[in-house]
């Protein structure tokens, strides 16, 4: 059974084409706003190619994230928790619980895979969590870094030793401390340490805000697990591992892939 799932957020999208437990391909992609549906229609077609199959051989296809009614030859739409549950049941079983981290929000979800829908509780953005993700890519922009190589940022891992103080409040407020520091001749990579700290400890308190499964089957996904400084600055915040799933930045996807996999 062949089967796709598309997640589109509000800076990217997403797209995973698997046959049984095998993923065939996956697209990432820029959403694009007002132009979503035609540049989410160009990754999918892009996505049919190099998997070698045609939109009918699949059996459904089921979208999730922001923009999952943006589009409109999809057969199924999912919210992200279902999501999020059925690819966290697919890759790590044994997890109580995972923090979904993306560009513009967070998602903390505890699940019993016993239950029907699999999930018993999840809260969103604790303190004005979101833009997490977007505010610590712009900064690497700013600051002439690639986003996608956080180990590459000069000094920045060091500098998490002694990092500028910066609102863990709010991402707005956070962003005003950081102009401020600059304004102040604070050094670029104390800066981004004092963001990345103060994300750690936005996303813990996202994670305290629900009822705590066992400590040891906590895991992470989305775009924001991919920053390996963030991720260890987050584990000695919690004071605890916290195990990053596979394709992190397609869980949604994933998930969605699976819900068309069991449409009737």
């Amino acid at each position: 059974m062949i089967t796709g799932g598309i997640d589109i957020g509000v800076r990217c999208v997403k797209i995973v084409i698997k046959k049984e437990d095998e993923i065939l391909t996956k697209k990432i992609g820029i959403s694009g706003a007002a132009k979503r549906e035609q540049n989410v229609t160009a990754l999918w077609e892009e996505a049919l190619r190099d998997a070698g199959v045609n939109r009918q051989d699949l059996r459904a296809v089921a979208v999730t994230g922001k923009g999952k009614y943006n589009i409109s030859f999809a057969d199924i739409r999912k919210t992200e928790v279902v999501c999020l549950q059925k690819a966290v049941q697919l890759l790590a079983p044994q997890a109580t619980m995972a923090l979904q981290m993306g560009a513009d929000e967070m998602l903390a979800a505890v699940f019993d895979h016993t239950k029907p829908a699999g999930i018993s509780e999840m809260t969103l953005n604790q303190k004005c969590a979101a833009g997490q993700g977007l505010l610590l890519e712009n900064l690497a922009n700013e600051f002439d870094w690639n986003p996608e190589e956080p180990l590459s940022w000069p000094g920045c891992a060091k500098a998490l030793d002694n990092p500028e103080t910066i609102s863990d409040g709010c991402a707005v407020f956070a962003r005003m401390d950081v102009l401020e520091a600059m304004n102040h001749g604070a050094k670029k990579e104390a800066v981004m340490a004092g963001v990345l700290h103060a994300a750690a400890v936005r996303a813990y308190a996202v994670i305290q805000d629900i009822t705590l499964p066992d400590m040891d089957q906590i895991v992470l996904c989305g775009g924001l697990s991919r920053n390996p400084l963030f991720v260890s600055e987050l584990e000695k915040v919690a004071g605890m591992r916290l195990p990053v799933l596979p394709n992190a930045q397609f869980i949604g996807a994933i998930g969605a892939a699976v819900a068309a996999s069991e449409r009737e």
